[in-house]
Order: C-alpha cells, then structure tokens, then sequence
C-alpha cells in the first residue's frame, strides 16, 4: 500500500511512527545527564564512560545496511516494532547492570533496536501515504533526533534526582514498550507488515547499494550535514561557558533552543518538496544557509546576538535536508525492494559522523589553539554537501 495505491495518508500511522524513533532518540538523550551517576556509582573511567556514549553510534556504523536489508526482507513495520522491542530488553537490562562492562553490552543490545528502528521507520511510513503527501510525512519523521534528544536531555536531570539513573532506564524501557503498543495499533493491517518478496542475497543487496550512483550520493548529502549539527551541538555549551562567559543554565538553555530548532526546519524541507520543489535544490539551499551562518558560531570578534543568531539559524535551516534525503531513497535506492537498505547505508554515514565528528573538532581547537579554526572542518564539509547536491540533480535528471 504505498504511493498513489493507498487510499488517504494516515496522518495517526506517520504519528506512531514518528514517535517510534522519537523514543529511539531519546536511548541517546538519556546519557548526557546520567554520566556523573554512572561514573560515581559503577566506577568508570573517563575511557570507559565514553566508550558506554559511542556504543549506539558504534552499532550504527557497524550495522546500518545489514539491518536494513533484514527490514527489506522481512517487512518494515513488523522489524519496526521488533527494533523497538529490543530497545525494551536493552534499556530494562542495563537498569540491572552492575558493572561498566555489563552496561556497555546492553547499550549494544540498545544499539541494534536503535538501528532497527532508524532504518525501517521512513520506508514504513511511505505505506500510509499519498506520493504527495510522503515529503511532508518524512519532514515529520525527521523530528525523531531533535525531539528525541533534547526532549530527554530536558528532562532527565530531574527523572534521575527522582528516581536514579536505574528509574530512568527502566522510565525509557517504559517508554518503547508503550510506543510498541501505539505503532502496533495505528499500523494494524498494512500491507508494510510483509516483506518485500525480493529473493537479493544480503552481500548482493548491500554490494549494489554501495557501487550504485544514487545511494551514497544521498548519504553523502546528509553526512555532510549531520558533522556538522553533531560537531557544533556537542562543543557549542563549552565555547559559551569557557569563552563567553554564559552561566551553565544559559548555555543548556540555547544549545536547547538550537536543537529544538532543527524540528521546523524538518518540516519546512517537506513543506518545500510537497511544493514541488527537487530536493536536490531543497537540499542546497540548506547547505547555502549553513555556509552562511556556521563560520560566525565559533568566530572571534562577532556580536554575541549575532553569534546566538548563527547558532540557531544553522541546525534550522539544515533541517531541511533529512527530508528531502529520505525522500529520495525510495527512487535512488539500488533496486525494487532495497529502499531501507539505502536508509541504512545513509544511517551508518549519520552515525560514523557522530563518532568522528567531535573527536575531530576538538582536535583543530585544542592544537591550534581557536576555536575558530572549528571552521577548519566545517566549511569543507558544507562545500562537500553542496557538492553532492549537485551531483544528486545530476542523477534526477538522468545525467
């Protein structure tokens, strides 16, 4: 039932949906505020406290495209709500650990339904849509991380003073197993709870995505963006405090706005395709817009307005693009049957990107002394994304 086939968009299924990857997110929002607890409580090295923070991302890089053939396979509700179940067994386990080790395997176990859930969830929602309702439908589902992670980063400060980080792993156990029941029920008798038929072996399947043109064009498109949110969100609260001079509650609060931000600028991108609009111009209009603002975030000398401006103005207007990538895959994907395949394999970009993109930025600031030099790395890889944009209108027209 996809495309013009379905007869109206079920906005409640595309609802349950976004909502599944929503608590996915918030598997990632959860750490921030719970590290001093792990740390004092399980006895965990700095090391070792990071390695617990990259487990989800690790499990991404690794396994992107091998759940997303699982998801093409097998159906992309049905391993929607398995990926969410596994987050269940995962969280409600790690509540249990009693060691870093002990936690650092259920964050993997947590990891797989993450990526679970990342890959199936926008190929499940072209199930429930009109062909011209899907941008707009895939704008919404792009709210999972903002939403997800800020909306978790808000509250878990105050969940752990009330409960520990023991109640908030079993709170998001909670949580996932609700959204299982939610998704279960909005989605009932879709087609999308079958698998695709396709009989492609996985090393075939996931060899054809990665030589053919279209998907790592597309994953290109939205690795570009993703180091650069990750990078600026991740070391934005630590310029404030140590360089401008802001109170900790102040900069939480506008690295706050800035991710929440990034959830309009999702469905502004889907606004514009539904417009008509080729997302391969959707796309470099957004990376124009971070051109513009991203080098006065970590500038010398700029009015701080104008910096909290630039902060803000460049996860909105970049969150166009996870819209108007998705909406591609489908069409670019390397065959009938592979499209969340072609998700998994821009998963493990976003997700590489998490991994390296911070490590990266810390060390141009850290050896050359500015921040910045933070433009260092992400200016070329703004230029690198309006780069594959063009090379994605190359292939929508056939070129």
């Amino acid at each position: 039932m996809t495309g013009d086939r379905a007869p109206a968009t079920s906005w409640l299924a595309v609802a349950a949906i976004a909502v599944a990857g929503i608590v996915a997110a918030f598997q990632i929002g959860k750490l921030p505020a719970a590290l001093p607890a792990l740390r004092a409580e399980l006895g965990l090295s700095l090391v070792e406290a990071g390695w617990i923070v990259s487990a989800l991302a690790a499990v991404g890089v690794a396994t992107g495209m091998v759940w997303g053939f699982v998801a093409d396979r097998f159906g992309h509700r049905r391993m929607l709500l398995s990926g969410l179940g596994v987050i269940v067994a995962g969280t409600v386990l790690g509540s249990f650990a009693g060691s870093g080790t002990e936690l650092f395997l259920t964050r993997l176990v947590e990891g797989c339904g993450y990526v679970t859930v990342l890959t199936a969830g926008p190929t499940a929602i072209g199930a429930f849509c009109r062909e011209r309702d899907r941008p707009m439908a895939l704008g919404l589902w792009a709210f999972y991380m903002p939403v997800g992670l800020a909306g978790m980063v808000a509250v878990s400060p105050a969940v752990i003073e009330a409960a520990s980080w023991r109640g908030l792993w079993q709170i998001n156990g909670a949580l996932a197993l609700a959204a299982i029941g939610g998704a279960a029920w909005a989605t009932r008798g879709a087609r999308a709870a079958t698998g695709s038929g396709i009989a492609t072996p996985m090393r075939t399947a996931i060899w054809k995505t990665v030589t053919s043109p279209g998907p790592p064009t597309l994953a290109t498109c939205f690795a570009a963006y993703s180091l650069v949110y990750i990078s600026v969100s991740v070391f934005l609260p630590t310029f404030l405090i140590e360089r401008q001079g802001y109170p900790h509650h102040a900069a939480s609060y506008w690295v706050a706005v800035a991710m929440v931000v990034n959830a309009p600028g999702c469905v502004l991108g889907g606004w514009l395709l539904r417009r008509g609009w080729p997302a391969a111009r959707v796309i470099a209009l957004a990376y124009l817009g971070m051109l513009i603002s991203t080098p006065g975030i970590f500038a010398d000398g700029i009015d701080p307005g104008l910096r909290l401006a630039c902060a803000i103005f460049m996860p909105f207007i970049g969150g166009m693009i996870p819209p108007a990538v998705l909406a591609r895959t489908g069409a670019l994907a390397a065959g009938p049957g592979l499209a969340s395949t072609c998700v998994g394999l821009v998963s493990q970009m976003l997700m590489l990107n998490q991994l390296i993109g911070p490590p990266i930025l810390a060390a141009l600031v850290a050896g050359l002394a500015s921040w910045e030099r933070a433009n260092w790395l992400t200016v070329p890889m703004i230029l690198t994304g309006l780069a594959a944009a063009w090379a994605l209108s190359r292939l929508d027209r056939g070129g």
